[in-house]
């Protein structure tokens, strides 16, 4: 059971994502957050001691849901990888498309360094993780690549997501998050095939058509 503290928190951060859905964030007041989760404004700043703080709280939350939305393969991956990867930036996309309002507050404040941070380390780890399971980590481990290297890939790629989703807030696009995330899926698989020296075999994503996937239609 959370906490009185942690309830009114809650409270706090709700009151500031109803705000946003009517008002700009810069014109939203502390006074204007107490009063709409229903507390003082003492309350407010003895948790919160800035409105950019309370911010980045949200986004950790936001951060969180999606986190339960991805596949972090535990076992040994029988599936694809490239499926799963893909249905793992449609997760991702689709829960910034949901938020759409809010992430384009938090990119153009300066907040929004730190976040792209946050997702960033989130979307490696989730690379990293199915490298592991799928045996592509040990083709880093050769004479020619260092041992970081799997982290420095895994961040690299990473950073191309999180870029696009910057590209696809501030631009305004209403590209389809399906297309947005097989478009950055053939650019990180296809970079990474080319660096290995590998040759893509049958159901790799990356090597068909731009197709949207559908889970009524396999892959492979």
């Amino acid at each position: 059971m959370a906490t009185r503290s942690e309830q009114t928190k809650q409270r706090l951060q709700q009151a500031l994502f109803s705000l946003l859905d009517d008002k700009l964030y810069e014109s939203i007041s502390m006074e204007e957050i107490a009063q709409c989760a229903g507390c003082t404004r003492v309350t407010v700043h003895r948790h919160y001691r800035t409105k950019e703080r309370l911010l980045l709280d949200c986004a950790e939350l936001l951060i969180e849901q999606v986190k339960d939305k991805l596949i972090f393969p535990n076992e040994r991956v029988k599936q694809s990888t490239s499926e799963i990867s893909y249905k793992n930036m449609v997760a991702l996309y689709t829960h910034v498309a949901e938020h759409r309002g809010f992430y384009q507050v938090l990119f153009a404040t300066g907040a929004g360094g730190k976040v792209r941070s946050q997702i960033r380390r989130v979307i490696a780890g989730v690379v990293l993780n199915t490298w592991m399971q799928d045996g592509t980590q040990r083709a880093f481990y050769s004479d020619r690549i260092s041992p970081a290297s799997p982290q420095m890939i895994a961040n690299t790629v990473a950073e191309l997501v999180v870029g696009a989703i910057v590209w696809w807030l501030e631009s305004g696009s209403n590209e389809d998050v399906t297309v947005l995330a097989m478009v950055t899926l053939r650019l990180t698989e296809t970079g990474i095939f080319g660096f290995l020296g590998r040759v893509p075999v049958v159901g790799d994503v990356s090597f068909r058509e731009l197709t949207p996937y559908s889970p009524d239609r396999p892959i492979a």
